[in-house]
């Protein structure tokens, strides 16, 4: 790696502008030590770019994997034991609402006693 020199030298705007960040990120960065600076002063900061994309390619993670194009269709998840007590619930409900609010009182069919009546 070159020595740094003074020309290559630039100020935190400058840095941020080429990096596509904030100032106040490159001020951050600065402040935990996870960029090199060089300071002239305590308000003259000044950063050698190369050094700083050297120690920026630490966090570099890989890019991630594409989905394939065209008719990708995810692959179906198994239903929850929730999903299918939702569908039970559904395929048992009445579709009438005034059915609904009866068979909140009223005992299913099945468990009312025979009256016996002949007209049937």
């Amino acid at each position: 790696m070159p020595a740094t020199t003074y020309e290559n030298l630039i100020p935190g705007d400058e840095l941020a502008r080429r990096l596509g960040v904030s100032r106040k990120t490159v001020e951050r960065w600065t402040y935990q030590r996870i960029i090199p600076s060089y300071s002239f002063s305590p308000r003259c900061l000044r950063f050698d770019p190369s050094e700083v994309r050297q120690a920026l390619r630490k966090f570099e993670r890989p890019a991630l994997r594409r989905l394939p194009r065209g008719n990708y269709r995810p692959k179906p998840r198994a239903p929850t034991a929730r999903y299918e007590a939702q569908q039970m619930e559904m395929r048992f409900a009445p579709e009438d609402p005034s059915q609904l609010i009866l068979s909140l009182f009223l005992p299913p069919p099945a468990a009312l006693p025979d009256t016996g009546n002949p007209s049937d």
